[in-house]
């Protein structure tokens, strides 16, 4: 779960707001999200921790992820 949130949270999209490199980490933390929340241990983890580890989808361009 760390390694989604320094992802999500610490991307080129939210520090220093580089639009060409924006979307560089996206694709594995949303892969590292959907390995999680398809885990047995990621289910169990408490709601707030679970928002957390979710946020990179909202960054997507998919609407089939949102």
């Amino acid at each position: 779960m760390a390694e989604i949130l320094v992802l999500a949270q610490f991307s080129p999209r939210s520090v220093g707001r580089a639009p060409a490199r924006a979307s560089a980490q996206d694709a594995l933390a949303l892969t590292l999200t959907r390995e999680l929340v398809d885990n047995v241990h990621g289910r169990s983890l408490p709601m707030a921790q679970r928002v957390f580890a979710c946020m990179p989808n909202m960054h997507s361009e998919s609407a089939l992820i949102h």
